[in-house]
């Protein structure tokens, strides 16, 4: 039976990647670590800016890199991206994104986020496959965020990659608690 580690979901004292219940996914491993906390980006208003986990990277727990993500989970396998997001300040304009900090760069995100002063909010679900854009031979190591011309704050939470292509509910990785 598994049990709840610290906030880890615990097997015979192994963290679990996925858990179901009658069918249905209700448990998937964060693969990134540090996400407990939410993070704000300042918009620089200028071209490919970033910012990420208050001047680090959301890094993929255990050490690990594109690559060894793609020899986990095949070929056939996917990846999802989940996270909240809240713009604020006077002026809120621009776009944003979640990006690797390497090849295989791009994968993370379908089109830009256009914070607006109507649009200051939102969740965001994305889905990649594994066979495309050069997961097989990525070396990037962490996630982080890309701003074009934005203006205004951007607050990340909840932020969580997971193997699979449906998005659970945020948990932090078992590495972060064990």
């Amino acid at each position: 039976m598994a049990t709840i580690n610290g906030k880890a979901l615990v097997r015979d004292g192994k963290p679990l990647d996925r858990a179901y219940s009658n069918g249905r996914l209700v448990y998937g491993r964060n693969l990134l670590i540090g996400t407990a906390k939410g993070f704000t980006g300042v918009g620089t208003n200028s071209m490919r800016g970033d910012f990420d986990a208050q001047g680090g990277k959301c890094y993929l727990a255990g050490g690990k890199k594109v690559s060894d993500l793609y020899n986990k989970y095949g070929s056939s396998g996917y990846l999802t991206i989940s996270f909240d997001w809240v713009a604020s300040g006077s002026t809120i304009s621009g776009t944003f994104n979640p990006q690797w900090d390497n090849t295989p760069w791009g994968g993370l995100a379908k089109s830009a986020i256009s914070p607006s002063s109507s649009n200051s909010s939102g969740h965001y679900e994305w889905t990649v496959r594994l066979s495309s854009g050069g997961y097989s031979t990525g070396i990037a190591t962490a996630i982080y965020f890309r701003q074009d011309n934005l203006q205004g704050n951007i607050t990340i939470s909840n932020l969580k990659l997971e193997s699979g292509n449906q998005a659970t509910p945020w948990t932090p990785a078992p590495e972060d608690y064990i």
